[in-house]
């Protein structure tokens, strides 16, 4: 995530007309999508990637459903439809994927196909 403010910055001051070269860089930029993809890889294969799987899934579920996504409901609503525990510290390790503002949890991005 970092690297990709680090290169919009970058590309920010060469942009000349910001209207449409906005467009393109951000059209440049859009392989981030990949890097979540491929994180969720990653997690498939961890040794905690079920617990943080099924815990991204659930926030998922919240997201589409409209519920709020405080951490006791993801929580709650985690362990009865997997049976797993949440992580201890969600956004430890889960850091590139949510955080916390107002007590409830905000994912940077979910891949379509998650």
């Amino acid at each position: 995530m970092f690297e990709y403010y680090k290169q919009l910055i970058a590309n920010n001051a060469r942009l000349s007309d910001v209207s449409s070269t906005a467009v393109k860089e951000a059209e440049k930029l859009y392989p981030m999508i990949n890097f979540y993809e491929n994180q969720f890889k990653y997690l498939r294969q961890s040794q905690d990637g079920n617990r943080n799987l099924h815990f991204l899934h659930t926030l998922k579920l919240c997201y589409e459903l409209g519920l709020a996504r405080d951490l006791d409901l993801v929580q709650e609503l985690q362990e009865a439809i997997f049976h797993s525990h949440a992580p201890t510290e969600p956004t430890q390790e889960l850091s590139s994927w949510i955080y916390f503002l107002d007590h409830f949890i905000r994912c940077m991005i979910l891949p379509e196909r998650l």
